[in-house]
């Protein structure tokens, strides 16, 4: 096991080219999805249904929500809380 004790080692970024980060909410875990040169199969996201964990994942460039209307909500004010986190970078 790997990413914080959670994921199964098949889901390695190398080898999939996804990123998969565990983070924390009130209620528990929720998971970050991210294509990192590999694509967010079926496959994966079936895999992390079964952490019966809210995900966040990004794919062809929209934005996918699975999970409560709590984390809906949660994941709102999480995006205008931690946007603007890093400065801009100038030329």
């Amino acid at each position: 096991m790997w990413a914080q004790g959670v994921l199964p080692e098949w889901m390695y970024p190398k080898d999939i080219g996804v990123m998969v980060s565990v983070k924390n909410w009130p209620h528990g875990q929720w998971l970050e999805v991210m294509e990192c040169g590999g694509e967010i199969t079926d496959e994966v996201i079936t895999t992390m249904l079964e952490f019966k964990a809210p995900i966040k994942y990004t794919k062809d460039g929209e934005i996918f929500i699975i999970g409560s209307p709590e984390f809906e909500e949660y994941y709102k004010y999480y995006v205008t809380t931690h946007s603007n986190l890093l400065s801009p970078i100038s030329d």
